[in-house]
């Protein structure tokens, strides 16, 4: 967390701590008690043995950040929950429904239910989905950051390949019939690759997690070709 957050963090718990808390009947009365001086609130100084409060919420600010998130999640299998009990009514339901249909017949609660069920399941896709593109945009950042400088591949035309779309390893083998002939012993050389759309990028890990790029090839003008086990056997 920024240091920043950790000052504003700390300054709304000493804040918060001087300030008076409605208590129940306070709420349900609709008052609330009088907040102290603001010469008081700003002079209130942390306590010497605790980092927070004792009777406040232990809570840091990324903690508050990451509940909306949170509760997305949970709302589907709440709502999930909901719809099995609202499509088995019990017998007592069959003899008094609590909610009789209306004149025309077309109320039903399972269906409302499994509305929204529908639509906080598309909330949840759709925040895994920008969790997937951030996440890519981060990787592919660090690709760039992490590569070695080479004319051919400069950072202005990495980022024009836009983000990165597979990240993995690969065994490579060069084969040429008169430069690199298939004959024993055959290297083969474990490089990192880098898939984008349309180009491909074959590069050797170093130490301090530098990549030196070794092949980079727009796939455009190479053949593929998908060599079942023990072909050349």
């Amino acid at each position: 967390m920024r240091p920043e957050y950790n000052s504003y963090e700390r300054r709304c718990q000493i804040i918060s701590a001087a300030r008076p808390h409605p208590t129940l009947p306070d709420l349900l009365n609709g008052t609330s008690p009088e907040p102290l001086p603001f010469g008081r609130i700003t002079s209130a100084p942390p306590s010497p043995t605790m980092g927070t409060p004792s009777n406040r919420s232990r809570l840091h600010f990324r903690d508050f950040l990451i509940m909306p998130v949170q509760r997305v999640c949970r709302y589907p299998l709440l709502l999930n929950q909901l719809l099995s009990s609202a499509t088995t009514p019990s017998p007592e339901e069959h003899e008094h429904p609590m909610y009789p249909e209306d004149s025309d017949g077309d109320y039903d609660t399972g269906i409302d239910v499994e509305r929204a069920l529908g639509a906080m399941r598309g909330v949840a896709e759709d925040a895994d989905e920008a969790r997937r593109v951030k996440e890519n945009e981060i990787k592919s950042a660090t690709i760039v950051e992490r590569l070695e400088p080479h004319t051919a591949l400069p950072p202005p035309f990495l980022k024009s390949l836009g983000s990165c779309r597979l990240i993995g390893s690969l065994d490579v083998l060069h084969h040429h019939p008169v430069v690199a002939p298939l004959v024993p012993p055959v290297k083969v050389k474990y490089l990192a690759a880098f898939l984008y759309k349309g180009y491909l990028i074959l590069a050797k890990v170093k130490k301090g997690k530098v990549y030196e790029a070794k092949h980079f090839l727009p796939l455009e003008v190479f053949e593929l070709i998908d060599i079942t086990e023990g072909e050349f056997g």
